[in-house]
């Protein structure tokens, strides 16, 4: 595996970073539900009659909550683990890149296809640059799972999300080291 030089090191842009937190909030009322559900059968533990019964329900809605709360834990961490583990590194050899915990590569500049579009989910689109071929590393999560299923596995580098991008520091130093590639980007001046 070669070792690229330190360069300028990108990371997400605070906005991309609150789109990720705010995705937690989908698991907020639910958790919230369950446990006021688990809160009014314990009340309901002080009456002798329902002891039984209320005990076997507040089991039974307890595991939902536990697995629910698990599950707003380990995307959390996931979330605080991109914040501090992803990134997007230039230096004068290549790029390396790192979407923590599931993708991470590392190409030369020649290795670098074209700058397009990607829709995920067919909504959203996002900028990337689009790589002939990439090292691998770290994990390889995604890569893994769309190798199993039999999926495309063409290496993209995620540029939309990234600080620097469109119209800054970023595009700067892409434009630098790949003009050719992003040529439509450049000011009328510059082309020729």
């Amino acid at each position: 595996m070669t070792n690229y030089p330190k360069g300028i090191r990108f990371r997400l842009a605070w906005w991309a970073i609150l789109v990720n937190f705010a995705s937690l909030l989908y698991l907020v009322p639910g958790i919230l539900a369950i446990a006021f559900a688990v809160w009014a059968l314990s009340l309901g533990l002080h009456d002798e009659g329902l002891k039984p019964f209320t005990i076997f329900l507040l089991i039974i809605i307890t595991l939902p909550l536990f697995i629910l709360s698990l599950v707003l834990l380990c995307y959390f961490l996931i979330v605080i683990g991109q914040v501090l583990f992803s990134y997007l590194e230039l230096s004068p050899l290549g790029i390396e890149y790192r979407k923590w915990p599931n993708y991470g590569l590392r190409c030369n500049w020649s290795d670098v296809e074209k700058k397009g579009v990607y829709q995920s989910l067919g909504i959203f689109p996002y900028d990337v640059l689009y790589l002939k071929k990439a090292e691998p590393v770290g994990w390889q999560l995604t890569m893994s799972i769309r190798r199993k299923l039999g999926l495309r596995q063409q290496c993209t580098i995620t540029l939309t999300g990234i600080h620097g991008w469109p119209n800054g520091q970023l595009a700067k130093q892409l434009k630098k080291y790949i003009p050719e590639i992003l040529s439509d980007q450049l000011p009328e001046s510059k082309k020729e």
